[in-house]
């Protein structure tokens, strides 16, 4: 019997590990999702927020205007319908890219995308 972790499917940039360390505007890379949540807001960029993902001790972090978690043992449905349309129609993408800007942030992805990843909480 091995270790479980929770699914998350989000809409954004997955950003590189060494994140919180690289930002010149965050001293204390422990509130690293805080300090940007508080940018975005301060910026107006709405419906923009930093996911973390990985494990809470060794957090990796998203920059996602859409994510949803299904919990061990809890499915959760996804309409692909969705996942096409909903970028486009709610100008996602320039909000993302507004907000890496804003955050100075990088990403080895040339857009943003959908990403699955997992956490181990």
């Amino acid at each position: 019997m091995g270790q479980s972790t929770d699914a998350i499917l989000a809409y954004g940039f997955a950003l590189p590990d060494e994140v919180p360390y690289e930002v010149e505007w965050d001293d204390d890379y422990e509130g690293f999702e805080e300090e940007a949540e508080k940018r975005l807001k301060a910026a107006g960029i709405t419906g923009v927020h930093i996911t973390s993902h990985c494990s809470h001790d060794y957090p990796m972090y998203l920059l996602t205007t859409s994510s949803r978690t299904a919990w061990r043992g809890s499915p959760v449905i996804v309409d692909p319908r969705d996942m096409v349309a909903a970028p486009g129609a709610d100008g996602w993408d320039d909000k993302l890219r507004a907000g890496m800007t804003l955050l100075g942030l990088t990403s080895e992805q040339s857009a943003p995308g959908w990403i699955l990843c997992s956490d181990w909480s």
